[in-house]
């Protein structure tokens, strides 16, 4: 696969899933990736090899879109993000990430946990104060009809 083809696929799998400066700002590092490589002395199809799939790659970028906001660019001469304005976006919580659902696991043990405790709990003061006080009670009611 030739850089231009693995720019184009790329950026048809990333299109329409992220911002148009996300598409561009990936086109860009990519790019500036495989000239820096390519000057490194790393043939060209070896770098696009070590890079994998481009769907693989726009798949992982869609994933993880929470952590490149539409403030930032790419600055290709700088090789390095820089903010586009100083307003600070933050990223929405997402409950179909693995990490959410890790979460939501360990609140259920937590729950669960608690829940086995204050049974413990209960049951403790029912065999230690409570059963016998209703049986003495009960003894009580029973001598006191003879």
């Amino acid at each position: 696969m030739s850089k231009n083809d693995f720019i184009k696929n790329l950026k048809k799998a990333l299109e329409g899933s992220v911002s148009t400066n996300e598409v561009e700002a990936q086109i860009n590092y990519y790019n500036d990736y495989i000239e820096s490589e390519k000057r490194k002395g790393i043939s060209e199809d070896e770098v696009i090899e070590s890079l994998g799939d481009p769907r693989l790659i726009a798949k992982t970028i869609i994933d993880t879109n929470g952590n490149f906001s539409d403030n930032y660019v790419y600055e290709s001469n700088s090789s390095n993000y820089r903010e586009e304005n100083s307003k600070f976006k933050s990223s929405k919580f997402k409950i179909n990430t693995w990490y959410a659902k890790i979460i939501g696991i360990i609140v259920l043990i937590l729950i669960v946990v608690l829940m086995i405790a204050v049974g413990g709990l209960i049951g403790y003061v029912l065999l230690r104060f409570a059963i016998p006080i209703i049986i003495i009670v009960l003894f009580l009611a029973l001598f006191r009809r003879r």
